[in-house]
């Protein structure tokens, strides 16, 4: 009788064996995925054929990651922009010496939707970015410009702090025909930041002629405006507007065009102005004519 009950036994240990492995592989062949997580750095990684990943993101909370650039922050710690190997979109993160992700950088966090962009993302391509100390406080700065791929040709651009090993988001910035720049204007040690854009983005005229420029510093460690410090960089603003303000044709943008040259002639008069009415104008005029296209 005992010895029924050990072969019994053994029997069923070895049913558990067999069971156990089938259950793993099983597991394995579904979980394909996860393998692309804990992959060695720098190695070379094919996928059906079709995704070829040469440095992979390790440990990554997004599949299919892998590295474009980095910038050195401190020992073994990495600023990396990474990219997905399959659908659109870029983002930030911080990851170590050996390509482990270890937390996005903030509204840096890669979203998508298969096949199409997510608002989330930076963008679809990284234009530039810098890690230095842009207002000569000892403290390195992180700044990027992005792009989203369009007419509208809107440039996204992110300024943050840094500190203990954290990036806080300062600066935001998404605007139609933009671009910006970031550069000492008057020689004093300190950078600021020049932004560039269009009220809108619909159309090659708009965005040609209902243009703006927006300086920024750091001042104790947060963003603020200071057009009317720099004067001389809003005459070529008032050169735009002329031509478009003398067209009987574009008689509709007139208004939004005298807006934006009174507020360029405050800066140069050294009286701050931003664009933000003549942008609430353009919107309030756009908003009735749609109400009268409805009413037909």
């Amino acid at each position: 009788m005992g010895k029924i009950n050990r072969k019994i036994k053994q029997k069923l240990f070895l049913t558990f064996i067999i069971l156990f492995v089938c259950l793993f592989l099983i597991f394995v062949i579904f979980q394909k995925d996860l393998i692309f997580n804990t992959i060695k750095p720098n190695s070379e990684i094919k996928y059906n054929n079709d995704i070829v990943l040469k440095k992979a993101v390790i440990n990554s909370p997004v599949l299919y990651l892998e590295i474009e650039k980095q910038i050195p922050v401190f020992k073994n710690i990495n600023i990396s922009l990474v990219r997905h190997a399959v659908f659109s979109g870029v983002g930030l993160a911080v990851t170590d010496d050996k390509d482990v992700f270890i937390n996005w950088i903030p509204e840096g966090e890669l979203s998508f939707n298969k096949g199409s962009d997510a608002d989330k993302s930076l963008g679809d391509v990284l234009d530039w970015w810098k890690f230095e100390d842009i207002d000569a406080n000892d403290t390195k700065e992180l700044m990027s410009q992005s792009v989203f791929v369009g007419t509208a040709g809107v440039h996204p651009f992110y300024l943050y702090s840094y500190n203990n090993g954290k990036f806080s988001l300062l600066l935001k910035l998404i605007q139609a025909s933009s671009k910006t720049e970031v550069k000492d204007l008057n020689n004093d040690g300190q950078k600021e930041i020049i932004h560039q854009f269009s009220l809108s983005g619909s159309g090659a005229f708009d965005r040609a002629t209902l243009r703006w420029k927006d300086i920024w510093r750091l001042k104790d460690g947060n963003p603020v405006k200071v057009n009317n410090e720099f004067p001389d960089q809003y005459p070529e603003l008032i050169d735009i507007y002329k031509e478009p303000l003398l067209s009987k044709e574009h008689k509709f943008f007139h208004p939004v065009f005298l807006c934006l040259k009174e507020k360029a002639e405050s800066n140069i008069n050294g009286v701050f102005a931003d664009s933000e009415d003549c942008a609430t104008m353009l919107h309030k005029q756009y908003e009735e004519v749609f109400a009268k296209r409805e009413q037909k």
